[in-house]
C-alpha cells in the first residue's frame, strides 16, 4: 500500500485530463482522509475499533436475525452471517490498519537522496521533458474537444440500442453510458500522447538515475531478450510476453541483467498473467558443464520439470530440510548440482523468498550464466513507471524511480551471494570499493 502522504500534490500549471482528474481528485481526497484518520488516532482506539467493531457487527446481524425469524433457525442464520460480516471487516480494517502503519514505520526510517539534488543533476532533461508535457497537454485538450462528444454520442447510441432488449436501462443506465462513452473518448484522445511520453521519459531519466549508481544503464528490451537469456525455458506457458524494462551492466564486480517482464497466456478466452516479476541474469566467472534447475513444487516450473524429466535431467537429493520442502532441484551433472548448492546457497536462496515484495523464486544455472526468477507478490505495483504527464517531472518522482533501482539491485546482490564461484570476485570487489573511499 503506497504511503500516505499529507502534502497536496504540486501543482505546475499542466492539468489532468477532466474526468480523470475529477476521479483522481475524489481517490485522493478519500485517501488523505483515511490515512490521516489511520496515522492521528492513539493505536489503542485503532485496536478497539478493530477487534470491537468486528464483534459488534456480528452481534447486530445476530440480533437483527432472531427479531425477524424467532428460533433456532434465526439464530444459526444470524450466527452464520455475523461471523461473515465480522470477519469480512476485521480482514477490511486490519489490512488498512496495517498497511498505512506499516508505510509510516518504513518512510520514518528511510532517508531517500534529496530530490534537489537529483533536480539538479537532470535539470537539462527536466527541462526538455517540461516542454513536452505543455506540448502533450496542450495536444489532448484539442483531440478531447471532438473525441469526448462522439465517446458521449456512442453512448447515446448503445443506449437507444439497449431500448429493444426485455428490460431496457432507464435514465440511471443513460447516465452510466454516458460517462463511459466520455471516458472513452478521453483516453481515446490521452493515450498514444501519454506512451509517448512515458517512452521518453524513461529513455532519458532512467539511464542517468541507474548510472549514478554504478557501472549501470537503463534501456528498452524486448520478448526476445528474454528468450535469449535462457529463462523462457523456466517460465510458465504463455502467449505473450510484456518486457520493456532492463537494468544492465557491472554490479559488484559481475556482469548483470534486469528485466520485468509480465506473461499473458489466453486461457478460456480470458487473457490471465501467469508471471509478473523479474528476471536477473549473471554471468558467473566459470562456465558450467552442466544444467541444474531449482524449481518450486507448484506449477509455474511444471512445464519445464515436464520437458527434462524425460530426458537427462535427474532430482539431486539434498539435506536442507526447509529448501526441500519448497524446492525440487534437477541437473544434468550431480557432483556440479552438489556443489553449487551447497548449505549457504541454500539458506540464502530460500530466504530470497523472506523479502517483502517478492514470493518464491526458481533459478537455473547454464552454461556461464545464473538466471533467477522472482514472481511479484500480488499487489506490488509496476517498477520504473514514470509520473503522469500532468505530474512534475522531478521532485518525488525522481527518489521513487531511483528507489525503485536501489530495490532490484538489493535484490542482485543477494542473487550474487548465492554463487559460490562469485564469492571471491564479489568480495574483492567490495574490498576494491572500500579501499578507493
Amino acid at each position: 500500500m503506497p504511503g500516505f502522504d499529507p502534502r497536496p500534490p504540486h501543482n505546475d500549471g499542466i492539468a489532468p485530463p477532466l474526468i480523470q482528474g475529477l476521479v483522481g481528485s475524489g481517490i485522493q481526497r478519500f485517501s488523505m482522509l483515511v490515512g490521516g484518520f489511520f496515522r492521528g488516532v492513539n493505536e489503542r482506539i485503532l485496536l478497539a475499533l478493530w477487534f470491537g467493531g468486528g464483534a459488534g457487527l456480528a452481534l447486530v446481524v445476530l440480533v437483527a436475525s432472531i427479531a425477524q425469524t424467532p428460533g433456532w433457525e434465526g439464530a444459526a442464520r444470524g450466527l452464520f452471517a455475523g461471523l461473515f460480516l465480522g470477519l469480512l471487516y476485521l480482514a477490511g480494517f486490519g489490512s488498512l490498519f496495517v498497511g498505512y502503519r506499516r508505510a509510516a514505520r518504513a518512510e520514518a526510517g528511510v532517508t531517500p537522496p534529496p530530490a534537489s539534488s537529483l533536480e539538479s543533476q537532470l535539470a537539462p532533461t527536466l527541462r526538455e521533458l517540461d516542454a513536452l508535457r505543455a506540448d502533450i497537454s496542450t495536444q489532448i485538450r484539442a483531440r478531447s474537444i471532438t473525441r469526448i462528444p462522439i465517446g458521449l454520442l456512442g453512448g447515446i447510441g448503445v443506449w437507444l440500442l439497449r431500448q429493444r432488449a426485455d428490460d431496457p436501462p432507464g435514465l440511471g443506465g443513460l447516465a452510466l453510458l454516458l460517462l463511459i462513452g466520455a471516458i472513452a473518448g478521453e483516453r481515446w484522445a490521452a493515450h498514444a500522447l501519454e506512451r509517448r511520453y512515458r517512452r521518453r521519459y524513461k529513455d532519458t531519466v532512467l539511464p542517468q538515475l541507474a548510472g549514478d549508481l554504478g557501472e549501470l544503464t537503463y534501456r528498452e528490451t524486448s520478448s526476445e531478450r528474454v528468450v535469449d537469456l535462457g529463462a523462457d525455458r523456466m517460465l510458465p506457458e504463455y502467449d505473450r510476453i510484456d518486457a520493456d524494462d532492463q537494468i544492465v551492466g557491472t554490479h559488484a564486480g559481475l556482469p548483470i541483467e534486469i528485466i520485468e517482464i509480465k506473461l499473458k497466456r489466453r486461457v478460456n478466452k480470458k487473457t490471465r498473467v501467469v508471471f509478473d516479476g523479474l528476471l536477473v541474469g549473471i554471468e558467473l566467472p566459470r562456465r558450467l558443464s552442466g544444467t541444474t534447475l531449482i524449481a518450486t513444487d507448484q506449477g509455474m516450473w511444471e512445464r519445464f520439470k515436464a520437458q527434462w524429466r524425460g530426458g537427462e535431467m535427474e532430482s539431486v537429493q539434498l539435506e536442507h530440510h526447509e529448501f526441500e520442502q519448497r524446492y525440487d532441484a534437477h541437473s544434468t551433472d550431480q557432483i556440479e548440482a552438489r556443489a553449487l548448492l551447497t548449505p549457504a546457497f541454500m539458506e540464502r536462496f530460500v530466504a530470497l523468498a523472506a523479502k517483502s515484495h517478492f514470493a518464491l523464486p526458481g533459478a537455473i544455472a547454464d552454461g556461464n550464466r545464473l538466471v533467477v526468477a522472482m514472481p511479484k507478490r500480488p499487489g506490488m505495483r509496476d517498477l520504473f513507471e514514470p509520473p503522469a504527464y500532468w505530474q512534475p517531472s522531478g521532485g518525488r518522482a525522481l527518489t521513487a524511480l531511483q528507489a525503485d533501482i536501489r530495490t532490484v539491485l538489493d535484490f542482485a546482490e543477494t542473487i550474487m551471494r548465492l554463487d559460490f564461484w562469485a564469492q571471491g570476485r564479489l568480495a574483492d570487489a567490495q574490498r576494491s570499493v572500500r579501499q578507493a573511499t
